[in-house]
């Protein structure tokens, strides 16, 4: 098995499970809703949760000046 190395001039993967409401709040980008924030894991990721989807979301903490800010809720989000 060969490893591959990303090298810094290509893209971030853009981020899918998250996203920023304009109140800068985190919200679970399935459904829309903030999701609560429930602490921290090995000092590196951060850990919440979201009461509507009943779903644990972990968030590595270096990413988190990558997560986008939307102004209006994403289409995926309007699956209620």
């Amino acid at each position: 098995m060969v490893a591959t190395v990303t090298s810094k001039s290509e893209a971030a993967p853009p981020l899918a499970t998250v996203y920023r409401a304009p109140d800068g709040s985190i919200c679970h980008a399935w459904c829309g809703r903030p999701l609560q924030f429930q602490g921290y894991r090995g000092g590196i990721e951060l850990d919440f949760y979201c009461q509507r989807c009943l779903e644990h979301v972990t968030v590595p903490e270096c990413i988190l000046s990558r997560v986008p800010r939307v102004v209006t809720r994403p289409p995926a989000a309007a699956r209620d």
